[in-house]
């Protein structure tokens, strides 16, 4: 599957999540992605995120600009090395006092642009330059989903994994 066709996948579920979305990632550069996340958090919805602490420090326009929309988004402790990104959709009740069926997908690579190239307006406003795009990167994403018709006890433990990273973070 490529990192595209992934990014794509995961942007659709966040929008059709009934209660919550939470997500680990060591980058995040998909504005389209977090466009979802703002939406679901705006609309009530429980959403909840870990930023590798790295990352943070080299792309400051997105980690600010979950800041400034108040996100319930966190960096990891420097002693947590995330090199995995995880979307956990619907693990809490949703609003109406019902639970959804969990999915969880792992994505092998960061949430990256969307877009291949960017426009370098200095020195040169006709220039292209690449993009740490979803574009050149060729990654892997699992889907595992719990309809509720057997107890497995993966699902608990990825929750829990996001909830032991998400409560030794750090705020941004």
């Amino acid at each position: 599957m490529s990192a595209r066709t992934a990014y794509k996948a995961s942007n659709d579920e966040v929008y059709l999540a009934k209660a919550s979305v939470y997500f680990i990632t060591d980058h995040f550069k998909n504005i389209f992605l977090f466009n979802a996340l703002k939406y679901k958090k705006d609309n009530g919805f429980i959403v909840k995120g870990i930023l590798e602490d790295q990352f943070v420090g080299k792309s400051d326009e997105m980690a600010s600009q979950f800041k400034k929309d108040n996100f319930d988004v966190k960096k990891d402790s420097p002693d947590t090395n995330i090199n995995e990104t995880i979307l956990i959709i619907d693990s809490e009740k949703a609003r109406n006092g019902r639970f959804y069926p969990v999915k969880i997908m792992i994505l092998s690579h960061g949430i990256l642009h969307a877009y291949s190239y960017v426009i370098d307006t200095v020195p040169d406003p006709d220039v292209a330059v690449p993009a740490d795009s979803d574009s050149f990167c060729d990654g892997n994403m699992w889907i595992i989903n719990n309809y509720g018709l057997s107890e497995d006890p993966i699902f608990d433990e990825i929750v829990a994994h996001f909830f032991q990273i998400y409560n030794n973070g750090k705020n941004l």
